[in-house]
């Protein structure tokens, strides 16, 4: 009985004694188990590695804004093992998608931005970070796929990572294509005002030299003197229109507004260029007898209307009759400016009303012009609540209409 008694003891203080080095034990393999610093930089050496390519490739690759987000949507798909992605822009519309239909990426682009906005946001199935652009908060979203059913922290914070970068990269190109556009700009507007000013300062030049030399009669200066007003004339209204639109992209536009009938404006620009119209044009007003009261720039207005006019005697170089035509709606005045001319054809439409816009075809090369008049003159129409519209067929003409808000009684 007490050899039992021993054995029974005996157990028990083994089973005693295995508890304990458990006890002690564990923390050692835990320890062991867990990887020193050093071989955990080893593991996450590959996906360093990617993340390092992936910020690079958006510092050199820079096409354009549109090529840079697919391929940058790309390298976030890799990132974190997403299945497929989409970049949301600043303004609200898809800028490239990976993987996906776009059909999909609106639908999934709706359903995440529709949530309460967040710094980042992480759902089942997609990941989505803000894009702090300079046209406003755009979107990096991934969706997983059937290998990474579902996206964890980690995850976010490394696309939060790229998104910073990303972003970056997606505003510089913005610069980038800026600067570019400037340079164009600044090139198109020294060619044109040299080419356009060139031939009306030679003409100026070469009679001012024969007069200085005494070989230019009495009646040849007679019939000199009026040419050399209209050159400078028109070298004059050319330097306005590139002030004009200078102080336009600068914000500086001052527009000095009172009340006047719209009739005396109209009368005053034809009185100024029949005298210089060509005997194969006919310029023909016609307006009610009741007064039409706007409020708005006078000198404006009537730069509007000379723009409008002397186009219509340009592009009408077989002449014909230019006919303004004032009349007034419920609440606006209306004045149209018709030509029979060379007309404009739907495909060239899109270029009126920009800067340096110019149709170029056998029927407009010989025509003189710096492509700003119709910019300006729909410009300073707009920063005074009105439009500047256009009816043109090809061949037979055009329509365009000055729309202002008439004065309130």
């Amino acid at each position: 009985m007490l050899a039992g008694l021993d054995r029974a003891i005996a157990r028990r203080q083994r089973a005693d004694a295995i508890q304990l080095g458990g006890v002690l034990v564990a923390p050692l393999l835990y320890a062991s188990f867990a990887p020193p610093r050093w071989l955990r930089r080893i593991w996450r050496e590959p996906e360093e590695e990617r993340f390092r390519a992936a910020i690079n490739d958006l510092l050199l690759f820079a096409p354009g804004r549109r090529p840079l987000a697919e391929r940058a949507i790309d390298w976030a798909c890799r990132l974190v093992g997403a299945d497929s992605g989409l970049v949301v822009d600043g303004d609200g519309e898809l800028l490239a998608v990976h993987n996906i239909n776009e059909e999909r990426a609106a639908r999934i682009a709706t359903g995440v931005l529709t949530g309460p906005p967040t710094e980042g946001e992480v759902h089942e199935s997609t990941i989505s970070v803000p894009l702090h652009l300079d046209n406003g908060v755009g979107h990096l979203i991934v969706v997983a796929g059937p290998y990474t059913p579902v996206f964890g922290t980690d995850e976010e914070a490394r696309l939060h990572q790229y998104s910073v970068a990303m972003a970056a990269a997606l505003d510089r190109v913005r610069v980038a294509e800026r600067m570019t556009a400037l340079e164009e700009v600044k090139s198109r507007f020294l060619r044109l005002a040299s080419h356009e000013l060139r031939g009306p300062l030679t003409l100026v030049r070469g009679y001012v030299s024969m007069i200085g030399e005494g070989s230019l009669s009495d009646e040849g200066i007679q019939r000199a003197v009026p040419l050399m007003l209209a050159k400078l004339s028109q070298m004059t209204g050319m330097l306005n229109e590139m002030l004009e639109t200078a102080r336009i992209e600068d914000n500086a536009l001052q527009v000095k507004a009172e009340r006047f009938d719209l009739r005396d404006a109209v009368t005053d620009v034809v009185d100024m260029i029949r005298p210089i119209t060509g005997n194969g044009h006919h310029l023909e007003a016609t307006m009610p007898s009741q007064e039409i009261s706007v409020v708005a720039d006078r000198a404006k207005i009537e730069t509007i209307l000379s723009n409008l006019v002397d186009n219509a005697i340009k592009y009408s170089p077989q002449g014909g009759a230019v006919l303004l035509e004032l009349a007034t709606t419920d609440d606006s005045a209306m004045l149209t400016v018709s030509d029979q001319g060379i007309g404009i054809a739907e495909g060239d439409m899109k270029v009126l009303f920009t800067r340096f816009g110019r149709i170029s075809n056998d029927d407009t090369i010989p025509i003189a012009g710096t492509g700003l008049g119709l910019y300006l003159s729909r410009e300073l129409a707009r920063v005074q609540a009105g439009d500047v519209t256009v009816e043109s067929t090809h061949g037979q003409g055009s329509r365009f209409t000055l729309s202002l808000p008439l004065a309130k009684p």
